[in-house]
């Protein structure tokens, strides 16, 4: 059986408390259940950091471009898969002549989500040789007319459907 995390535990815990105050003061019950009841302290567990060899002994196993050229941006460049999924082709975020990638926030248009960076703050991260030569050969093999670096033509149909129908709302 799978236990939850402590930090999922304690956001269950948060959330009925707030369920259970809201019942208290609408006097549907005389008290909270959830007030005796302490959170856990969140246990940390020490992070993995991936070693040249395993990420080399990855990639090799990879047949397929595009997620080859994925792994190895997150890798070669530190970036959040958010990040990394949100790249567009658009001479911004990819920069192969600085070869250097920058995360911007980003406005929704007529085509293209929204998106917005954890920390609200724009970066450029620089781009080592073996990842600009990845993502050149991706390049080559882009979807025509999509503007994300990791979407394949099925996915960026649905996102840019899922886009048009918020759109209309």
């Amino acid at each position: 059986k799978k236990k939850l995390s402590d930090s999922s535990w304690n956001r269950i815990l948060r959330c009925c408390s707030r369920i259970f105050n809201k019942a208290l003061q609408w006097q549907y019950i005389r008290s909270n259940p959830f007030t005796e009841i302490k959170q856990l302290k969140a246990r940390t567990q020490p992070w993995h950091r991936m070693e040249s060899h395993e990420f080399t002994a990855l990639i090799n196993k990879v047949s397929d471009i595009r997620k080859k050229a994925f792994y190895t941006v997150l890798y070669g460049c530190g970036l959040r898969t958010g990040e990394a999924i949100n790249l567009l082709w658009d001479g911004i975020n990819i920069d192969f002549e600085k070869n250097k990638i920058t995360l911007i926030n980003r406005p929704g248009t007529d085509t293209v989500p929204p998106f917005g960076i954890k920390d609200y703050e724009a970066r450029s991260i620089p781009m080592p040789n073996w990842v600009v030569n990845l993502l050149l050969q991706l390049q080559e093999q882009a979807v025509p007319g999509c503007p994300f670096v990791f979407l394949d033509e099925e996915r960026w149909a649905r996102v840019k459907a899922k886009w048009q129908m918020f759109q209309q709302q």
